[in-house]
């Protein structure tokens, strides 16, 4: 379909909707208690089938926000994962979603049903300090009793497991917690300082001279734009590769967006393919857009803001 594009995998960011409040959250502003929208599987039921067609899928995820307050869409869209026989079916959950054992029962039963295949559960010093223990190891237990899904508990560590501070030594207390359940914890995160991590916890992460001849690929956890891997959707139905729109599936069909796309046609990955971030910042300022770099810590973190600044006022 696309000579920049060889997709194996595909992430649903079902919505901004939490029931947390977390410090570490790299979404931050974004999250809502209520009101926000989510991906409706209605609307893109077929997507996954049309890519499957087209790429070797090995991977399809769902997060947020709490991806479990939209139980149905989930659903919907793993079960359309099984029939296109994508081998890793997930979600990153807080397990926060009800209080009521009836409805926990309902969901993990609608789980199991969906063909689901694994759960990571984020359990650590900074979900518990807005999220109750109680029903989230009900659902824990619930999976676990089921037998049809593996579960993991994914902790989030502040900058790593190893730093002695009090938030990683509580997480270590709120896991063992879960011991009788016996499940398996997965590395997690290491918290990286945006969003939220970067105006609550600042003072845990050394700041050091970002890279700005860093380009897409070189970094941790991103891919170059002519080598695709990864695309995202978001619960207003933009895809994404990495912070670039490059199209919305509520408005046109996929294979429509993959086939266009072309990083070398767009001056702003144009920009990062050739010179990194540095040729990205001299776009900005030929848009009167002032970057300031003092409270980011990271080349990827520079292109973000410069990108939704600029996404922002086309």
């Amino acid at each position: 379909m696309n000579p920049y594009i060889n997709l194996g995998r595909v992430e649903f960011v079902v919505t901004h909707q939490c029931t947390g409040n977390c410090k570490h959250c790299s979404v931050g502003t974004k999250l809502s208690k209520t009101g926000s929208k989510h991906i409706e599987y209605s609307k893109i039921e077929g997507m996954l089938t049309t890519l499957s067609k087209n790429f070797k899928i090995e991977s399809v995820m769902c997060f947020g926000g709490e991806p479990l307050l939209h139980t149905e869409d989930v659903c919907g869209i793993m079960w359309e994962a099984k029939r296109c026989n994508i081998p890793k079916r997930q979600i990153i959950t807080n397990g926060y979603f009800s209080k009521k054992e009836s409805v926990i029962a309902d969901v993990v039963y609608s789980l199991e049903e969906a063909c689901l295949n694994q759960v990571l559960l984020s359990v650590d010093a900074f979900h518990q300090e807005s999220i109750p223990l109680e029903p989230v190891y009900s659902f824990a237990k619930q999976v676990k009793t089921g037998g049809t899904i593996e579960i993991k508990l994914h902790p989030a560590w502040l900058v790593n497991e190893q730093a002695d501070n009090s938030y990683n030594q509580t997480t270590k207390e709120l896991l063992f917690k879960f011991r009788d359940l016996q499940l398996p914890i997965s590395k997690g995160n290491n918290i990286f300082p945006s969003g939220n991590a970067a105006i609550y916890l600042a003072e845990y992460f050394e700041k050091k001279p970002i890279n700005l001849d860093q380009k897409c690929g070189e970094a941790p956890y991103s891919t170059k734009l002519d080598e695709v891997d990864t695309i995202s959707i978001f619960p207003n139905g933009d895809a994404m590769v990495c912070c670039f729109v490059i199209g919305n599936v509520y408005e046109e069909d996929i294979e429509s967006i993959i086939s266009r796309y072309n990083p070398y046609e767009n001056s702003e990955m144009l920009a990062l393919l050739n010179g990194g971030v540095k040729n990205l910042i001299e776009i900005a300022n030929a848009k009167d857009i002032e970057v300031q770099t003092n409270n980011i810590y990271s080349a990827c973190s520079v292109c973000q803001d410069i990108m939704k600044r600029i996404q922002k006022n086309e």
